[in-house]
């Protein structure tokens, strides 16, 4: 996820930024969409390539799922190093994550959130002519899975869902329950009926717990989906890929 944050004037706060969401593209890039940290790890490295023909200053930190936390208020069971540097053009820079223990569930995945501010230099004329400028902050945000000892990388990962429809508050809706140690992110979830595909929101599941689907549009599913015998979709693995699977209503 990419948010960008608008920056006034030539001092840049960064614990006091306002984050407004947008598909404006990040030029410090994360090499992957994820970081599985197991725990046998003494640490982990994650790289940042700058694709800018200019530097850039960048603060990292992990969060405990709230993206809106300002860092200075954030506590996790991680340090990571360097937590402000500036990069050069066509640079790279390697970040090392370290787990410092902590009463994590030994049973099941935890997920944190790794965030990357990106803050372009200003521009020479705002400096000369001492000028009150607006600059653009982009930060990337993807997850930090933390896999105890004992959990191995996910394998046959849809034989340990269930799927149903069922009827709530909201209308007919997808009940989906996770029975495994894993966070189970969706995408291209459809139902089917004949020759019929009603596409489904695309959400995550925590370990053990359940979701329920709505339509992608955030609507109740139509009456006439209730007798569907087929869902499809897609689960993002450890690479960032997509593994495809169909399971029984």
């Amino acid at each position: 996820m990419i948010t960008r944050i608008p920056i006034i004037n030539k001092i840049v706060l960064f614990t006091s930024l306002f984050m407004i969401s947008t598909s404006l593209y990040a030029s410090v890039i994360i090499n992957g969409t994820r970081v599985i940290y197991n725990e046998s790890s003494k640490s982990k490295t994650v790289q940042l390539v700058n694709e800018n023909k200019w530097p850039a200053l960048v603060q990292v930190w992990l969060d405990n799922g709230d993206p809106s936390e300002l860092p200075e208020n954030i506590k996790t069971p991680f340090s990571i190093t360097p937590p402000i540097f500036k990069m050069s053009p066509d640079s790279g820079q390697n970040l090392r994550i370290t787990y410092l223990g902590s009463n994590l569930p030994k049973d099941k995945e935890s997920i944190f959130y790794l965030n990357v501010l990106e803050i372009p230099p200003e521009s020479e004329d705002s400096v000369s002519l001492d000028k009150n400028t607006m600059q653009i902050a982009i930060r990337s945000r993807i997850k930090l899975l933390y896999r105890p000892i004992g959990i191995k990388m996910p394998s046959q990962i849809n034989e340990k869902l269930s799927f149903s429809i069922k009827r709530t508050n909201k209308g007919n809706e997808v009940l989906v329950k996770n029975n495994s140690p894993w966070y189970i992110t969706f995408q291209n979830v459809e139902l089917s009926l004949g020759n019929k595909k009603l596409d489904l929101v695309e959400n995550m599941v925590a370990p053990f717990s359940e979701i329920y689907l709505m339509r992608d549009n955030g609507t109740a599913i139509p009456n006439d989906f209730i007798n569907a015998k087929k869902i499809n979709y897609s689960i993002i693995n450890d690479y960032g890929g997509l593994d495809s699977f169909e399971s029984n209503l």
